[in-house]
Order: C-alpha cells, then sequence, then structure tokens
C-alpha cells in the first residue's frame, strides 16, 4: 500500500460516522438470542452493503443460551441465626438516566449459566492460591460486617475492612435464589468481504462481535462502529484510487460473545480447514474504553508490525502532542514502555488472553492474531499486509526454552522422576537453537531472492506447526503448545503451560507412582514441543 494511499485512507475515516454508528447501535439492550440483537445484526449487514462490501451475509448456528426471569429476578439475602431476612437484593440495577436506561429488563442482574433453584449456606471463596481480579465491593450492612477482621498484614488495597470466613459472625447465611433457565437459540455471524487484487483466497480477517449484556456502548458497539466507518473508508479509498488490496479482507462480527466466544468458535470450528490454509493474521477490535492510549495484545512475530504500524498514525490527543508525543506510537511507547531485550523500541505487548474472539484464532488454530483497543494512560493496530517473521520472536522463546531447561537440570540432580523429561528438554533446546538459526537465514533470504507470497507460505506453515490437534492436557479446546488461556483467569495468557503446571504437579505431588505418571507425561509433553520446534524449523528450509 503506497503512501497516497494510505493518507486518503486516513483522512477517509470520519470520526463523526463513528459517534453515529454507536448511538444507533446501542439505542437498545441487545443480548445474544433476542429479537432486538437480530435486528442490531441486520443493521450490521445493511450498513456493510450500503458502505459497498461484496457477498455480506449470514452464518447461522443454534447454541445453548441463559437467560433470567425478567419479571422475577435473581436475588441474594442475608438471613440471621433464626432464618429472618435482614436484607434481600431487589435483582435490579439501579437505574440513573431514565431517559437512556428505561428498556423493559435492563435493569436484571444476570447469573448466567446458573441453575434455576435456590440454596441457604455459608460464603466460602475459593480461589487458586493467588488473588486476581478483586470485586469492587464495600460492605454497608450491618451483617456484612460481622466477619471478623483479617490481619494487617492482610488488608488490601480499597477503603474498606478486609474480613475473615468462612462464615457470617452471629451465625448469618446468605441466600441466592436464581430464576434462570437455559434454552437453544439461533444466532448469526455476520460476513462481507473486500477482494484482494492478487492473492484473492489469502484473508486478512478483521472481527469483533455484536451483541452485549445490555445496551453495550462500549463493549461492543465501539469497536463494530470503528469496523463499519473503516469498511466504508475502505471502499470510498478504492473507489477514489482505483486500488484494490492486494489480499482479501474479511469483515466479520460475531454473535454471542458474551456467553463465551460462541460465534466465533462454531466459525472456527466450522471452517478449520479453510481458515487454517487461508487466513494471514486475524485482527480482533473489541472495544475503545478510554483515549489514553493505543493497547495492543499479539504474538511476538507480530510485535515490529504492530508498533512500526502505529508510527504512522498521527496523535489524535492535543495534549500529546504539546507534549512532544506526534505519533500513537510516541504515546504507546511512554505510558506503556517494553521490556523486550532484542526490541528496545516496542511498547508493552501482552500475549492475548481468552477475553474476546480473537481466541479461538490463535488457541485453536493457530493463526497469529491482534486484539488492539484505546485504554487509559495508566490503567488494542493495524497490520494489514505483510505479517513478517521476526528473529526476535525466536530470541525471546529461546529465553523461556533456556530457563526451563536449566530448572529441569536443578531438578534432576535433586529428583530422579526428572531424569526422562530433562533429558529429553536438552534434545528441546538444540531444537529450538537450530529454529533460532534457521529463522536467521531465511530472514536474510527473504529480503533478497524469495518472493513476498512465497515469505508467507511459509509463515503460515510455521505458525501451524504450533498446533497439537489432540488438544492440551485437560483442555482440549486449546491447541496452541506454546500460548494458552491461563486455568486461573481465562483473561490472561501463559507461556508453556502444559509443562510448567506438570513440574508443579510432580513437585506438590508425594506418592511415589503418581509422581512416576506426572513425570512420564512431562517428559512427552516436551516431546510433543520439541517436535513443534523441528517441524517450524523443516518449515523455513528451502529444500529437503
Amino acid at each position: 500500500m503506497d503512501n497516497a494511499v494510505v493518507d486518503f485512507l486516513k483522512k477517509n475515516i470520519k470520526w463523526e460516522h463513528i459517534r453515529d454508528h454507536i448511538e444507533e447501535l446501542s439505542s437498545v439492550p441487545h443480548v445474544a438470542g433476542s429479537l432486538n440483537n437480530e435486528l442490531v445484526a441486520d443493521v450490521i449487514a445493511r450498513k456493510w452493503k450500503q458502505a459497498g462490501l461484496e457477498d455480506v451475509h449470514f452464518l447461522n448456528y443454534n447454541v445453548l443460551l441463559s437467560s433470567p426471569n425478567f419479571r422475577e429476578p435473581n436475588s441474594i439475602s442475608i438471613l440471621d441465626s433464626n432464618g429472618k431476612t435482614t436484607f434481600k437484593s431487589t435483582g435490579r440495577t439501579p437505574v440513573v438516566f431514565p431517559e437512556q436506561q428505561h428498556a423493559f429488563g435492563a435493569d436484571i442482574d444476570w447469573v448466567a449459566y446458573s441453575d434455576e433453584g435456590e440454596v441457604s449456606a455459608d460464603v466460602v471463596y475459593c480461589n487458586f492460591g493467588l488473588l486476581f481480579r478483586p470485586c469492587r465491593y464495600r460492605p454497608k450492612r450491618n451483617c456484612c460486617r460481622r466477619c471478623p477482621e483479617v490481619s494487617k498484614e492482610w488488608q488490601g488495597g480499597l477503603n474498606a475492612t478486609y474480613r475473615m470466613g468462612p462464615a457470617l459472625m452471629d451465625g448469618c447465611k446468605v441466600k441466592i435464589v436464581v430464576h434462570s433457565k437455559v434454552s437453544k437459540r439461533p444466532i448469526r455471524n455476520i460476513v462481507g468481504y473486500i477482494r484482494g487484487s492478487e492473492e484473492m483466497d489469502k484473508y486478512v480477517i478483521l472481527g469483533n462481535h455484536h451483541d452485549a449484556w445490555v445496551y453495550g456502548s462500549v463493549d461492543p458497539v465501539s469497536g463494530t462502529a470503528v469496523q463499519l466507518e473503516m469498511a466504508r473508508a475502505f471502499v470510498q479509498t478504492m473507489k477514489q484510487h482505483n486500488w484494490r488490496p492486494k489480499r482479501t479482507i474479511m469483515f466479520i462480527n460475531f454473535d454471542a460473545e458474551e456467553f463465551g466466544l460462541l460465534g466465533s468458535t462454531e466459525f472456527v470450528e466450522e471452517f478449520t480447514s479453510m481458515l487454517k490454509d487461508r487466513t494471514i493474521v486475524y485482527l480482533n477490535v473489541d472495544n475503545v474504553h478510554a483515549n489514553g492510549s493505543l493497547h495492543v495484545s499479539t504474538i511476538p512475530s507480530l510485535y515490529r508490525v504492530a508498533y512500526e504500524t502505529a508510527k504512522l498514525v498521527d496523535n489524535p490527543m492535543v495534549s500529546e502532542s504539546v507534549a512532544g508525543r506526534w505519533t500513537v506510537y510516541d504515546t504507546w511507547k511512554h505510558y506503556y514502555p517494553g521490556n523486550y531485550a532484542h526490541l528496545p523500541e516496542a511498547p508493552q505487548m501482552p500475549i492475548p488472553g481468552g477475553n474476546s474472539d480473537h481466541a479461538p484464532f490463535l488457541n485453536y488454530l493457530g493463526l497469529p492474531v491482534t486484539h488492539m483497543s484505546y485504554q487509559g494512560k495508566d490503567t488494542y493496530l493495524y497490520p494489514l499486509y505483510h505479517t513478517m517473521y521476526e528473529t526476535p520472536f525466536l530470541n525471546e522463546h529461546l529465553d523461556y526454552v533456556t530457563n526451563f531447561v536449566k530448572y529441569l537440570r536443578r531438578q534432576e540432580r535433586k529428583d530422579l522422576e526428572f531424569k526422562d523429561a530433562g533429558r529429553q528438554a536438552k534434545f528441546l533446546l538444540n531444537d529450538a537453537k537450530k529454529l533460532l538459526s534457521r529463522t536467521i537465514e531465511f530472514e536474510r533470504r527473504s529480503s533478497e531472492q524469495i518472493s513476498p507470497s512465497s515469505v508467507n507460505d511459509r509463515i503460515l506453515a510455521f505458525h501451524k506447526c504450533f498446533v497439537d490437534p489432540r488438544g492440551l492436557t485437560g483442555q482440549p479446546s486449546l491447541r496452541h503448545v506454546i500460548y494458552s488461556v491461563s486455568e486461573k483467569n481465562s483473561n490472561t495468557a501463559n507461556v508453556f503451560s502444559v509443562v510448567y503446571s506438570l513440574v508443579d504437579e510432580i513437585l506438590s505431588t508425594e506418592e511415589g507412582s503418581k509422581r512416576k505418571a506426572i513425570a512420564k507425561e512431562l517428559a512427552y509433553q516436551i516431546s510433543i514441543l520439541q517436535y513443534s520446534m523441528k517441524c517450524a524449523a523443516n518449515s523455513l528450509k528451502r529444500r529437503i
């Protein structure tokens, strides 16, 4: 894409259109499976057709959804020692702006996928030994204050008194009443295209979802509004310059994301083979929840293309330009500096977690993904063309492998169960080093001798090597052997999670036969990593 086309594309994006889309799409609650959500999907499809996207159509699925009883809300009560109710929630969220929050059912509190029924018991907090995503809770009722206070060392950062469980004082109990129902309902994904001029069967996918828990003005409508305006601006630029992108751009808007990524999961499972063969990259734009800084979650092979693209975008914030930060990249790097030894220019870019529709593309298909947003300065870019493989990706992951092997060698000296795993890990390290060497050679040749289409075919083959079709141990829907969603928090991601989990399991198990079985599984999982490294190295070879 030449600079003139880039400049026109940026000028053609109008913030007024984004504002109008947000106002229209968030005017009514539109949870998945509802009539309102069908109407929102119809609006998106109509706007895409008006913009000039090709072959706009729906993909239909039937999935299991949950809904509350809108006339009899769920409730939480506190009972004293005699069973008398001292507090009962209304099951409704207070309405602050009646003129905007008047729709029937918008104020109902959800307990999605919970069984219908009621239970009275002590409160027990279950966790994995670490605190994460703490509730922003401050007790306002006497019974809530009857748990004994925790020690000073355990007090958290909120302006509230932290108290010990497992029960409320004076014999108080908590009663929860749930009136939710589950049923199969239709959902619809929406697809549209801008056909590529040279590689029509290669896809750059720009995705988001349209269902919301209530009105969804931020999540997901702010992202969908951007997606709608980008579709219009692309087509306008094409007409002005008689230009087309070299690859096909697929616009897709998923349904039922809030219920567990149902629309995107159904999509990748139905079109697994086609997507693995044809997709260059999946770009997710879910929401814009502040205007402080760009935030990008992506995999290391896309780090450089992410921040180099951000350098091309003028800073929209006057205050940032006054401070000498002229581009989106400058602000991003200033507020979120990275810590990558091989890429000192890179801002912070975490591995994508499982909190939006990019997750099935990365964790199930093993495809390169980027999840982008705008967020606060102290609290995601848009690579449309090349997904050029960068050597620092291997350097970073070689560090992971090297540190893991060193750790296993230390354990091997103390614990015989680690012997086979330690031996296998040495093979893994050797193949990882070969992969690094092969990557450096490939990068040199790609800049001199190999055509762009051949480079990208090799890159696609490279990424496929890290997908285990059998799935990860205990998580068959996750198939990427390097990146996986954390078992403790689906919003975060782990690297080499299976092998690290098995090491922890061995160290916490005392029974000899169980330790041996776990150690055998550890050696096997390391061999899978080794095979993936060898496969990836071979995918970059010039010939057999």
